[in-house]
């Protein structure tokens, strides 16, 4: 079960306990609850979060999920400077509540599809973040 409370000495992070209709996760909100992803893109998203001035969500896809950094919208895309994929929605639920913005986040991570890079998460890689 993830912590849905933290707190940190730079900024203060408010879960909300109701996930999206679908999810089965909560959804994150910092600062002053003002949220990353548009209204038109909620359906599409679990959680989201501001990470060192960062705009990061994570997005359920086939067969992983995403943990997506510096995401901006338009009324039919987005874009992002990483995209990390784990198998497990949990595993990037925890990237998302843990990691501090800076390298690669935690956890056993696949692959980041923009630099096409294998995580400690991939088939045979014995590393760990």
């Amino acid at each position: 079960m993830i912590d849905t409370h933290t707190e940190s000495s730079a900024e203060s992070t408010d879960w909300t306990e109701e996930p999206r209709e679908g999810a089965s996760v909560v959804t994150a909100f910092v600062g002053r609850n003002q949220p990353i992803v548009p209204p038109a893109w909620r359906s599409e998203f679990l959680a989201e979060r501001w990470i060192a001035g960062r705009a990061c969500a994570v997005q359920p896809s086939d067969g992983s999920t995403g943990l997506i950094v510096d995401v901006s919208f338009s009324a039919l895309d987005y874009e992002c400077t990483a995209h990390y994929h784990y198998d497990e929605a949990e595993d990037a639920l925890l990237a998302l509540r843990d990691w501090d913005g800076r390298l690669d986040p935690p956890g056993p991570w696949i692959k980041e599809r923009i630099s096409d890079r294998r995580g400690p998460g991939a088939a045979g890689d014995g590393s760990s973040s």
